[in-house]
């Protein structure tokens, strides 16, 4: 005869008694181990916020000082006066800001408009025609302004095959003086434009190359590649 213990369904319920046991002991060690953990991080908050109170406590001293010192008043009503004050002082200061700023802006203005009329380059085309290639060079001035006499200088590589065959001006102009050297190499123009149209050059050389050009009137030197 099979003792009580020795039942296979008695053995299966005591299996299981021993598991739900096992369960719930995990759940209460993990359960207890968090609460573990919330309890360490909300006491390390609490030293965070008393750690930040002490501080804003000791920026306050200074501000706490003056406000009982300046105004015979609670010390609730004392800082909010002087809060009061604080904030009166920084809308005046940013409006001083502010004018410093426009003042130097119209100030900068007023530079630029001193400033001397300066040209500068505003579009370059190249094209193939039957006797080589032509440069057109289109420029504008800084102001609308008119400009005395336009002098332009292109020289070309001391190692480039290519030579300048001609250089002209575009529109209506006056004293026009254009020269290319012997070799080909650098060629001068000059003139003085008529009216208010900007001024525009034209460039023919045999081959392609590098093109150097410059000229007066503020103009910066610039290289153009011509092929």
């Amino acid at each position: 005869m099979q003792k009580f213990y020795q039942k296979a369904g008695v053995q299966a319920a005591i299996v299981a008694g021993i598991f739900s046991v096992i369960v719930a002991g995990m759940y209460i060690l993990h359960h207890r181990s968090q609460l573990k953990e919330d309890n360490e991080n909300l006491l390390h908050e609490k030293e965070e916020q008393a750690t930040e109170i002490q501080r804003l406590e000791t920026q306050l001293t200074p501000f706490r000082t003056i406000a009982l010192e300046k105004y015979a008043l609670p010390e609730a009503e004392a800082l909010r006066k002087l809060a009061d004050q604080i904030g009166t002082l920084q809308a005046a200061d940013s409006q001083k800001t502010q004018a410093i700023i426009q003042l130097k802006d119209e100030l900068n203005q007023t530079k630029i408009l001193a400033e001397p009329c300066k040209l500068i380059l505003k579009s370059k085309s190249v094209e193939k025609v039957e006797d080589g290639y032509r440069l057109l060079l289109n420029f504008v001035p800084t102001k609308n302004e008119q400009f005395g006499f336009l002098d332009f200088t292109a020289v070309l590589p001391y190692n480039s095959s290519s030579k300048i065959i001609k250089i002209w001006p575009i529109g209506f102009m006056s004293n026009d003086s254009r020269k290319v050297s012997a070799d080909g190499k650098s060629a001068r123009l000059r003139y003085c434009l008529i009216g208010s149209v900007s001024p525009t050059i034209g460039i023919l050389v045999s081959e392609p190359t590098r093109i150097q050009i410059s000229g007066n009137n503020g103009l910066e030197t610039f290289e153009v590649e011509i092929m």
